[in-house]
């Protein structure tokens, strides 16, 4: 059992009352890295002797947040789509509104459509949406028509919605902050790094508890090779580092291999396993996992190729046979994008994972992380590094920028 401390006793406080008295449909709470943000909501959750598998509906906008969110005891956690949709199955047409064929497996290639529902089950009494900076505003209305109380958290100096508005957190005066960091044994010296970052001061080399901060020139492939993830703020960088990394592991293939990491970064609702907890895991953007069988031509059909896909989240479960865009696997950031954004393009669109981006990460933790800081746009320079810093959950090695504008 942890103990609030003063800050987060007052939010918590105010959260039971909000519920039981208050006559705003949205309570808003906000904390930077370690002020306790997941301590507080399942705290309040706790006093309201709501269950978290049936009277809660707790949500996030990607599937690797809403899979962070079922780590800390809501088991229930989904994205938001697949809470306020259903997910109906039609078969791909191409532009002459013919099925769009799946060659090996001899079948039409299935895709979703989205049907709002029109009420979510009786016996939710608290909708609970977690990372809420960056759910987009275009969906606030759908999740507040159901009429039901809206509790959100999250950090508003992370990155926004791409290509949209915060739904949430966006305005100060209807936000309660946390601001005391908690002790977080093995993570001070991660708070303390994200911490400044987060407000743009600098940041002294040399180790600061377990973590490391060096200069770009001392990165090392030692480095890369041993950590969970890499993380940066630009494609392209992401891209030299993923082939460095997979040529230092002897990987060839322009097809992965077993053991490689993956990313999906499209949504697939229609494919589906059950975690650990009975959950039902989607083929989400930002979902990270590991190929588990070798490479096998056989699967190949000019197309699409066919992996086992082990997601971290749930490592005693498979996507078996999840069939994987040969095109988008191979072609560089601005081919990838029109692959994703052409609706007749088949197949999960995965790419390697060993480096990330900070966007591709946020919502998600690591045990250890490089991160590699890049010169970005100044309005969202802070929150770019706050991210990657703040996504180790052990130990970082922080990788500050060069003088030079370039990587």
């Amino acid at each position: 059992m942890i103990t609030p401390n003063d800050g987060q006793e007052f939010v918590i406080e105010r959260a039971v009352e909000w519920f039981y008295r208050g006559t705003s449909q949205v309570f808003e709470f906000a904390g930077g890295p370690g002020t306790g943000k997941s301590v507080v909501l399942n705290e309040i959750v706790n006093r309201l002797g709501l269950d978290p598998l049936t009277e809660i509906a707790p949500m996030s906008f990607t599937g690797s947040a809403s899979l962070v969110m079922r780590m800390k005891g809501l088991f229930s956690a989904k994205t938001a789509h697949s809470w306020i949709f259903n997910i109906i199955a039609e078969p791909m047409k191409d532009k002459q509104g013919k099925p769009v064929m799946d060659n090996l497996m001899n079948c039409p290639i299935m895709v979703p459509r989205f049907v709002p529902i029109k009420a979510l089950d009786p016996a939710i009494k608290l909708i609970i949406v977690d990372e809420a900076y960056s759910m987009p505003r275009s969906l606030r209305r759908t999740i507040e028509k159901f009429g039901i109380k809206i509790l959100a958290c999250g950090d508003p100096n992370q990155l926004p919605p791409v290509n949209d508005e915060p739904a949430f957190l966006y305005d100060p005066a209807n936000v309660l902050m946390l601001t005391k960091c908690m002790r977080q044994i093995g993570r001070e010296d991660i708070n303390f790094i994200s911490n400044r970052v987060s407000m743009g001061l600098p940041l002294l080399n040399g180790y600061h508890g377990n973590s490391l901060v060096i200069d770009h020139e001392d990165l090392t492939d030692n480095m890369l090779l041993w950590a969970d993830v890499v993380i940066c703020g630009k494609n392209k960088t992401r891209d030299n580092i993923n082939k460095r990394i997979r040529a230092l592991k002897g990987y060839v293939s322009n097809l992965p291999g077993y053991g490689e990491k993956l990313v999906c970064r499209n949504n697939n609702w229609l494919e589906g396993i059950k975690g650990d907890n009975g959950y039902v895991i989607n083929m989400c953007n930002g979902l990270i996992g590991t190929v588990a069988n070798s490479p096998d031509v056989s699967s190949f059909d000019g197309k699409m190729f066919s992996v086992d896909f082990v997601p971290d989240l749930a490592p005693n479960t498979a996507f078996i046979n999840s069939r994987c865009n040969y095109n988008h696997m191979i072609a560089d950031n601005d081919n990838r994008i029109k692959i994703r954004n052409n609706k007749w393009e088949p197949g999960n669109k995965m790419e390697y994972a060993y480096c990330i981006t900070s966007h591709i990460a946020q919502g998600s933790q690591f045990h250890k992380v490089v991160y590699i800081e890049e010169y970005m746009h100044p309005s969202i320079q802070n929150k770019i590094n706050l991210v990657g810093a703040s996504r180790a959950d052990q130990q970082l090695i922080y990788v500050k920028r060069p003088y030079q504008k370039s990587f």
